[in-house]
């Protein structure tokens, strides 16, 4: 929502009067790695080096558990947008729509019960550390005119999980912080530093 990490401040202060990023000396960080190409990794890897930050490696085996919540947020956002008039939508996006909108609802129901598990996940990675840091996509950033549009791969497990979240480009990728609930200062400090 901004072209840098300046744009990204005012526009909280803008929503929010008197916010301030956190200071911090030595930031801890833990690096989680999510399914990702090499190129994608590496990018991350020489980013977070070049930071001077304390990095913490935290694995996260049950990554692929909590694919399925993509559905969820899929499920969601096609009924919050079902009214829209398809003639006015793109192909990928009427699909979309229609998918999620096939979703059952006994499903949907299942899925937000198991939320509060998947959040819980994340809390545990954040214990100890201000952040986590994993790419933001999984794969090299694409070209506007590439077909392929899974690009949420690694970003919906953590808004399903209801986490604030910040995507900074960094060469040959792009990163992305996730902090604990309500912890908006601390990840803007962080990516002050970029």
């Amino acid at each position: 929502i901004a072209r840098d990490a300046a744009g990204l401040l005012l526009g909280m202060r803008l929503l929010e009067p008197g916010f301030t990023p956190e200071r911090m000396r030595r930031p801890v960080v833990a690096r989680i790695r999510p399914p990702a190409s090499d190129v994608t990794d590496a990018a991350v890897d020489r980013a977070l080096a070049a930071t001077g930050w304390e990095i913490v490696e935290k694995p996260v085996p049950w990554w692929f558990e909590i694919r399925s919540y993509g559905r969820l947020l899929g499920a969601e956002g096609a009924r919050a947008n079902a009214e829209l008039p398809r003639h006015l939508l793109n192909p990928v996006t009427r699909t979309a729509i229609e998918r999620g909108v096939a979703v059952p609802r006994e499903r949907v129901m299942e899925l937000r019960a198991g939320l509060a598990e998947v959040q819980l996940r994340f809390l545990r990675l954040l214990d100890g550390v201000h952040a986590l840091a994993l790419p933001t996509l999984d794969r090299p950033t694409p070209r506007l005119t590439d077909r392929d549009l899974r690009l949420v791969q690694l970003t919906f497990p953590v808004n399903a999980a209801r986490l604030p979240a910040v995507a900074v480009p960094v060469p040959g990728g792009s990163l992305q912080l996730v902090g604990r609930p309500y912890a908006e200062e601390t990840l803007l400090g962080l990516v002050g530093r970029f």
